[in-house]
Parts: C-alpha cells; structure tokens; sequence
C-alpha cells in the first residue's frame, strides 16, 4: 500500500508504530461509490519520541473511492497524536440546506468532542477550520506538532480545559480533596502534551468528548445529535521500566524506553468524578447554522438522585435512534439503567423506562405488522456494583 501513518513525515517509523486503523467501521455513499472512514491514533497513544511529524494518515476523515480503493481527499483533525484524540465512532452522512442549496455532506466527532462536517465529494468543510497554536512537548526526545486544526463551528461537545474553580462542588470535602490533588497535576491549554513523570490533565479525557456509539441526524430538522462525557483524565509519559504491565517485544513500540502512566480518570474519594457537573450531555447541532438547537445534562447516579442531585449527568457509551416521528431514542448511560425518548426538536424528556441492565448500545426500530418496535441489547455496564447480566428489550411505540 502506498500510504501508511509513516508516510511522508517519518520514514521508518512504520517499522515500529502502530494504528491509525479505521477501527470503529465505515459509512459508504452507495450513490457515488464513495467509502468513508475515520481513522484512530497512531501509538504508541501518548508518546510520538519514535514517530515524528504530523503522522499521516491516524486520526483522519478519509474518502475512499469504493470501486478501487484509491483515496479522494482526506482531512487529518488531530496532528501527532498524543491524547488517544481517534476517532471512536464511524462518520454519518447528512444533507445540509446552506443558501438554498442542498450539500451532501458527512460528520464525524471524536474524542476532542470537535465535530467536522465535510462536503462529500471535495472534501471541503462546510464550516471554517483554523490551525491554532499549542504547546510544545516536554517529554524527551519528543516533537509535538506546533498547530492543530480547530472548527470554527459547531462549538465543542465536552470542555477543553478546566481549572481549580472548575472542581467538584458535590460536598466541601469532596471539593478540598479535589483542589489538593489537581494541584499536584501538571496543567495547560488544550493540546498540552503529557509531561514527563508528572500527571498530565487531559479533557475531555480518553474516552471524549464523543464515544463509539457515534452520532445521529435528523433530516427534516437538519440537527445532528451526540451524547458526550465532560470528565478529566490525566497520564504521564514515564520509563518503560516503571509501567507495572510488561508489554512483549513482539509489539508495536516496544522497543521504545517510553510509555504512559495509565488511563487515570479523576475521581473524587467517593468513585464521583472530580470536576463540576454535568458530566455527560446530550446535544443537538443545527447543521444549518453550526450552532446548538438544545442542550441538556445527560445520564444521572441513582444515589446523587436520593440526595437531591438530578440534573449531574453522566458518562455513556451507547447512540441514539431518531425516527421520522419526532423521537430520539437512547440508552447509553452508565448508571441509571434507562432507556430514554426526547422530543427531537426540543430535547423534551417524553418517556423513559427502567432496563434490567445499562442500555450500553445504541437502538434499533422495526415494523412488525403494521408496528413500530424499538430494541436494545442491555448489559453490565461500567458500573461495578451493578448486577451481572444481559438482556435485549423491546417496547413497541404507539398505542
């Protein structure tokens, strides 16, 4: 093949690096025979000593044609990846109605919680996209990327940063601890690169922003929906001799003195995460304007709700099914076991009902005998205290 995540920036860095697969799957435009993929992190995920330059083609929006597999465009939206910023979820094709012209177009969100929407057939950004300025790596022997490309518009899903007055107001002493501790963190604009032997504060974190179960469109409203988590991880770039899981010398960048620290997600002392709520959202894009039709916290914790504390959000993995009704279906929440329906338009809660277990999966709708059904497979979810199990459920709409 002719092109790789070495190629043209790095030489040999093939030889030892590995990634940048388009894991998560694929969207085809069966109309112009045009397949689309969004690509994941070159690794090793937070150390690039071994892989200089911008690391073509990881962390892309590429365009394939289908017939002959020869690339039509692409578009790199993170450079030298040092965040594990992939893409976690495939594209989705949508039609945007811009000056009274219909575009073809596809969208793709990954873990930054940036969402891209690029004219199918060149490429183009139907929104404008500037490379910005940000920090340099302080790892040895590594070279972060000086710029990394920002849209104008939608604006972020998750934050891109936080502070000290952005910590957990759950309780004082859940804010005391998490003061105390975050300022033991090395801390810096978005894209600050992790620091050597010191925990790094990255947001939205590791798993988003954006997560694999993807987005969702309504094209009669134009709105592009996502669920998202608003959590803080941190890592470090630490000696490979201090990582407590050996790794083989068979794989990808072993070779390398260098590794990560861990996927260490800030919590609090009681399991909650760390930061100000919500922690989870779910969000309507207006395609047509770039800009937020509704927004509301999304997913709660059954015992913050017995204490008062409703509207915290939470993390989710799972998407979302919109039927030509009006209904945006979802599950997803890790917590609260739920499978909800909000009015599309406004993001109104209409129904929701309890699962045996978290709808951690994004539903399906079918017709049976002139009925609508709707189907989600539910299981353990990220919750360890929950029961172990699975189950898929279905509820039918309608009288």
């Amino acid at each position: 093949m002719e092109f790789g995540i070495a190629r043209p920036t790095a030489a040999d860095a093939w030889k030892t690096a590995g990634g940048a697969n388009a894991w998560p799957g694929m969207v085809l435009d069966a109309k112009r025979g045009i397949l689309f993929a969004a690509t994941g992190s070159a690794s090793d995920d937070f150390y690039g000593g071994e892989r200089p330059g911008k690391n073509l083609y990881a962390n892309s929006v590429i365009a394939l044609d289908a017939q002959t597999g020869k690339m039509r465009w692409y578009f790199q939206t993170v450079h030298h990846d040092e965040w594990d910023n992939d893409f976690a979820a495939p594209p989705i094709l949508v039609s945007v109605t811009k000056n009274g012209k219909t575009i073809d177009a596809v969208a793709a969100t990954n873990k930054t919680g940036y969402v891209y929407v690029f004219n199918r057939e060149s490429g183009e950004s139907l929104f404008p996209i500037q490379e910005v300025p940000v920090p340099p790596a302080t790892a040895p022997g590594d070279t972060a990327w000086p710029t990394q490309p920002i849209p104008a518009a939608p604006p972020p899903l998750s934050h891109q940063t936080v502070s000290a007055d952005e910590l957990t107001q759950r309780t004082p002493e859940a804010n005391k601890w998490a003061r105390e501790k975050f300022a033991t963190f090395f801390n810096g604009p978005p894209f600050t690169p992790p620091a050597y032997k010191q925990e790094t504060v990255s947001a939205p974190g590791f798993s988003g922003g954006s997560e694999w179960g993807g987005m969702s469109f309504d094209p009669k409203l134009q709105y592009l929906f996502a669920n998202t988590e608003n959590v803080m991880w941190t890592t470090a770039v630490i000696d490979r001799s201090g990582r407590k899981r050996v790794e083989g010398p068979d794989l990808p960048g072993a070779q390398s003195r260098y590794t990560f620290s861990g996927y260490n997600k800030f919590k609090d002392e009681d399991g909650f995460p760390a930061t100000a709520w919500p922690w989870g959202h779910l969000t309507a894009i207006d395609l047509q304007t770039g800009k937020f039709a509704w927004r509301i916290p999304f997913g709660t914790y059954p015992e913050l709700v017995a204490r008062g504390l409703k509207d915290t959000g939470s993390e989710s993995y799972g998407g979302a099914v919109v039927t030509a009704s009006g209904l945006l279906i979802i599950g997803a929440s890790d917590f609260d076991r739920k499978l909800h329906a909000f009015d599309s338009k406004t993001g109104k809660l209409l129904w929701e009902s309890e699962l045996p277990y978290a709808g951690n999966a994004t539903p399906i709708t079918y017709m049976v005998g002139g009925k609508q059904y709707v189907a989600i497979a539910a299981s353990t979810s990220h919750d360890r205290k929950a029961a172990k199990g699975s189950a898929f459920v279905a509820y039918s709409l309608g009288d």
